[in-house]
């Protein structure tokens, strides 16, 4: 079959198994965990713009949590 006769979940299947994706989901899966957070325009302005100030929004909330546990002043 001919790439452009695969349906999309074919292609992503075929990607998944060409890049070793099942296995980075799987350790995903056991060695990570999601955290989302929702702001809104309005009310969280200020935390919006200093998130989209800074380099890394991850490390930066991480520095964040980790000074928060330590007992530093933030």
């Amino acid at each position: 079959m001919m790439s452009d006769q695969l349906t999309k979940s074919q292609r992503q299947a075929d990607y998944q198994r060409r890049t070793g994706y099942k296995d980075q989901r799987k350790y995903e899966k056991e060695n990570t965990v999601r955290i989302s957070l929702v702001l809104g325009k309005n009310t969280d302005a200020d935390l919006i713009a200093k998130l989209e100030s800074v380099k890394s929004k991850n490390g930066y909330i991480r520095e964040l949590i980790r000074a928060d546990i330590a007992g530093a002043q933030i």
